[in-house]
């Protein structure tokens, strides 16, 4: 079975990834992926969001130093008694989660093959989608 992550198409651009990139002295793009790499690794170690640990193990694993303590400062993560503790993990980690997805998916591809099939199917409201700054 596939493992993945739920992520949204405006996490890149969330003002948490900006101010790692600048907490860090990084682009964008190396806060983002050193924010997948985290959070990959954390949906192997804990299913409630919560891990002891430190936030020098968690620089490493996201092999970018002051990762955690900016994601700190953001408010995704919050440490306490040695224990990290990842701000709405269920809402984007764990099993809850990656079904919502798989049903959103499985909804989307039984509206398509009833397309297909010439049946009429209500359209579902667009997304916003997210304003992307411009680059110089």
């Amino acid at each position: 079975m596939a493992r993945w992550l739920k992520v949204g198409i405006d996490t890149p651009y969330k003002t948490a990834i900006r101010n790692m990139a600048k907490d860090c002295g990084c682009t964008r793009g190396d806060a983002f992926l050193a924010w997948f790499d985290l959070y990959a690794w954390l949906d192997e170690q804990t299913a409630d969001g919560r891990l002891e640990t430190d936030h020098a193990e968690l620089d490493r694993k996201a092999g970018l130093a002051g990762a955690a303590a900016s994601l700190e400062r953001s408010g995704w993560l919050t440490f306490a008694d040695g224990v990290c503790t990842i701000t709405n993990w269920d809402e984007h980690n764990g099993q809850n989660a990656k079904r919502r997805a798989a049903n959103a998916r499985r909804m989307s591809e039984q509206r398509e093959e009833m397309r297909r099939q010439g049946m009429e199917v209500r359209p579902c409201p667009k997304p916003k989608m997210p304003v992307r700054p411009r680059t110089k």
